[in-house]
């Protein structure tokens, strides 16, 4: 399993044949397995976004982690 939310390092992944997940899909994960609560995780990712960094398809509400 290959994490990165560098887009270039994911596709390379990929063409290895390596799974590989976001910073979102992990947290969406843990959310939906119980680790993490939905509030905290979006929380969490809306922090990330805020101290600049760019990850893709951060949900617009803590419920949306579960989908």
């Amino acid at each position: 399993m290959w994490i990165t939310d560098d887009g270039e390092a994911g596709h390379y992944a990929r063409r290895k044949g390596i799974p590989v997940k976001d910073t979102v899909g992990v947290m969406r994960e843990a959310v939906v397995d119980g680790l993490v609560m939905a509030d905290t995780g979006h929380g969490l990712l809306t922090a990330i976004q805020q101290a600049g960094r760019h990850n893709r398809g951060v949900p617009r509400s803590p419920e949306d982690l579960l989908r």
